[in-house]
């Protein structure tokens, strides 16, 4: 079967040109060779991969099988015009995509601290080693030497929890994903980890934009684009108000969007202060990425988000007054949930007069 591909342009008319130019395309580890003739200069990707990473995005033609490498044999022993090269670099990391020779570091160029073992005899054993760790929302991913393996934590991350206690190397400041390789560091090899989750209100959903289960579009309120990275969205949706009726963002590299409930917003249980509203109900929570294939956008969920009919988060802790003073109450025990309590309390009395509920669990 022929593999996934990226199509070069026909300008890249030598066999020297086609080799140099598929090596400069991304993901190296993941492409597995190249196919040339004098005009044409086709360079092949491992199924569910491109030159942007784990994803299929930019590849020019796709099998509609998954084709999985190593190259095996050409197609034509006979051909007078096409030639096949096999990637002798390729290399299936499972969970992992390749970012290149030398050391992994973040979007500010640092690197990261890590869980250092030795003895580890190839790439995979290394990947496989450190999925075998804890706390992996906080691996970020690994450098391997050819002997020795550095599962990567993010600052004041290590593998026992939010803490970096089981780290055998420290002092570094590398947070967020793995961006690039310091290619200074001779002879070591960068891969980062495909299910690294930076944040811990929110879940990775998928590529494109946040949709629902009807593949719509929520409610949603645009950052400036001075929020600028994965994690300044994050944490600027997060500080937004009614954070329990957010259902995620979306985001790329200069555009953050915090969505929305339907009927809520970040003043509560209207849609006051949206930038954007559907013409339909939209309820959360968060089913899909629109695009699987989009290099730009992706998709988080808000793991907090709960639908409380008739009530608007603020916030953990107790309630208070504009005076910061707690309220009188009516208190019921054994209440299961969220909205097992609300219901509870929408069955009593004076309701005008009703403020509001704490839970505890």
């Amino acid at each position: 079967r022929d593999f996934n591909r990226v199509n070069l342009p026909s300008s890249v008319s030598t066999i020297e040109g086609c080799a140099e130019a598929c090596q400069d395309l991304g993901n190296f580890r993941a492409q597995v060779g190249f196919t040339f003739s004098g005009s044409q200069c086709y360079c092949h990707y491992n199924d569910g991969n491109s030159p942007s990473g784990n994803s299929e995005y930019g590849l020019s033609w796709r099998n509609s099988h998954p084709v999985v490498g190593p190259v095996f044999k050409g197609s034509d022993p006979y051909s007078r015009d096409w030639v096949c090269y096999s990637n002798n670099r390729f290399m299936l990391v499972k969970g992992y995509t390749s970012k290149g020779d030398g050391k992994c570091v973040d979007s500010a160029g640092q690197p990261y601290n890590s869980v250092e073992i030795n003895s580890i005899s190839t790439t995979q054993y290394c990947a496989a080693t450190c999925r075998t760790l804890g706390n992996l929302r906080s691996h970020a991913g690994f450098n391997y030497d050819g002997s020795t393996c550095s599962c990567l934590y993010i600052d004041g991350r290590g593998p026992y929890g939010n803490d970096e206690s089981g780290l055998t190397l420290t002092g570094n400041n590398g947070t967020g994903f793995v961006v690039n390789a310091d290619e200074s560091a001779v002879g070591s090899e960068c891969y980062s980890h495909n299910d690294y989750e930076p944040f811990d209100e929110y879940d990775f959903v998928g590529r494109g934009w946040c949709r629902d289960a009807h593949n719509r579009d929520f409610n949603r309120v645009n950052l400036p684009s001075s929020v600028s990275t994965l994690e300044g969205c994050a944490e600027a949706c997060q500080n937004l108000g009614n954070f329990r009726a957010q259902v995620g963002f979306t985001f790329s590299g200069s555009q953050c969007y915090c969505h929305y409930n339907d009927g809520n917003s970040p003043s509560g249980n209207s849609e006051y202060g949206l930038s954007w509203r559907n013409s339909h109900p939209v309820v959360g929570p968060v089913f899909k990425g629109s695009d699987p294939y989009s290099r730009d956008w992706v998709c988080y969920s808000n793991n907090r988000f709960m639908l409380v009919k008739g009530y608007t988060s603020k916030g953990d802790g107790k309630c208070v007054d504009s005076a910061g003073q707690p309220y009188n109450s009516v208190e019921i025990n054994s209440i299961s949930t969220t909205q097992y309590c609300a219901a509870t309390c929408r069955t009593l009395g004076n309701l005008r007069s009703h403020a509001g509920f704490n839970y505890d669990g």
